[in-house]
């Protein structure tokens, strides 16, 4: 049984509707805590605050609409995940539906709101996030995965650059002899590495082919580069990657300056943006 309590933003200019809606999920839905705001400047600055689990807001309304606040939304990292219900007494023509969904509406609902399906539609769209929500966190697991494997590998390069090294340096044939040994069978023993055949088969299954195009297109990004591309690509934050790759978030900003400059992007063009169009 799931008891999350889900925080629901409520946004109409009218007060009598956000009454209406507030006494439907007080009466139906004890695990909803109902927040609201009279306008789409102040349901802005509370998301931001309060970073809500839905936000249900009426399309029509002065000054900044539901469509503008959705548009707002969408355009932030830290928001465009909440998901958006749009209501309205007024556009209500299909137009107006395909357009709200087309800004990234989760559903859209017209005036007088039925009760059953208000908490039916909110229901689904909450499961729905969860289910995204969980995928998403798994995400980030495999590549938190991936990330330790491509130390691990670096690692296992710059050993094997130093044995190879000592045995080029070596005239002792049994010497030689031994340490070619030793390094196959640690070669073979990184090939057969599971978790790092696991995590290649998952990224690929998540995202096929983006990392060969990007090696396509932009053949001079090295090892590191690479890995935060795809980091960037699933979603992750700088603060994550750094964190991930045991590295300094200095150098994951320096990184990312360096990579805008690789594919030429302007001042007001967003990296992760770029990356999911690859």
């Amino acid at each position: 049984m799931n008891n999350k309590i889900y925080k629901i933003l409520v946004v109409d200019d009218q007060y009598e509707n956000i009454f209406f809606i507030s006494n439907i999920f007080k009466e139906y839905k004890k695990n909803y805590t109902i927040i609201h705001a009279l306008s789409g400047e102040t349901a802005w600055d509370i998301i931001l605050k309060e970073i809500p689990d839905l936000i249900l807001s009426d399309w029509d309304m002065p000054e900044k609409d539901g469509l503008e606040l959705l548009l707002q939304l969408k355009s932030e990292s830290r928001t465009k995940n909440i998901p958006f219900i749009m209501f309205t007494g007024r556009m209500m023509d299909g137009k107006f539906l395909e357009q709200a969904l087309q800004a990234g509406a989760n559903d859209f609902l017209r005036k007088p709101i039925e009760t059953v399906e208000l908490l039916a539609r909110v229901g689904a769209v909450l499961k729905l996030y969860d289910l995204i929500n969980q995928d998403r966190i798994q995400q980030k697991n495999d590549l938190a995965l991936y990330s330790t494997i491509f130390l691990k590998y670096k690692q296992f390069l710059s050993k094997t650059e130093d044995k190879v090294s000592k045995i080029l340096s070596f005239a002792n044939k049994n010497n030689i002899k031994e340490l070619s040994n030793q390094l196959l069978k640690e070669i073979e023993s990184f090939k057969n590495e599971t978790s790092f055949n696991r995590f290649s088969h998952y990224y690929n299954e998540k995202f096929p082919g983006f990392e060969q195009r990007l090696v396509n297109q932009f053949p001079m990004l090295n090892s590191t580069e690479l890995t935060i591309c795809l980091l960037l690509k699933a979603g992750m934050s700088s603060k994550e990657i750094a964190e991930t790759m045991l590295m300094q978030s200095g150098s994951i900003k320096t990184a990312r300056y360096r990579l805008r400059r690789k594919f030429n992007l302007k001042g007001n063009e967003s990296l992760s943006y770029f990356l999911n169009k690859i």
